[in-house]
């Protein structure tokens, strides 16, 4: 018996460590934006053919101020019934990027997705 709890006690003590180490999750405010990019924008690169046949929202977008990380604009548009579609402007660069979903979606994706990607700003 002695030696089963020899052995059960540094178990169940390690086995707590893990959790007891835990800090919480990380929020946007520990990442402040040093600067808020207010410069012209960059003319949007369109290179590929998804960003030449959106470029009229790409345009719109890059016309605006920053909403994310100081110089990114979120351009989001519609693309049918309960469908979204959208992608991430650098304000500095014209740099087009298309949205975090999966490659198997592409830059359209039905709202589940990106309203789970928007809901946070």
């Amino acid at each position: 018996m002695g030696r089963l709890l020899l052995f059960l006690i540094p178990a169940l003590l390690s086995s707590q460590a893990p959790v007891a180490n835990q800090g919480r999750l990380p929020r946007l405010e520990d990442y402040p934006v040093p600067e808020t990019f207010t410069g012209p924008a960059a003319q949007v690169n369109l290179r590929r053919w998804e960003e030449r046949m959106f470029r009229t929202r790409l345009m719109e977008a890059s016309k605006q101020s920053p909403d994310f990380a100081g110089h990114y604009r979120f351009a989001i548009w519609g693309c049918g019934t309960m469908c979204a579609a959208g992608a991430i402007v650098d304000l500095k660069t014209g740099t087009v990027y298309p949205p975090p979903l999966g490659e198997q979606k592409g830059w359209n994706s039905g709202w589940g997705q990106m309203g789970d990607l928007f809901r946070s700003f």
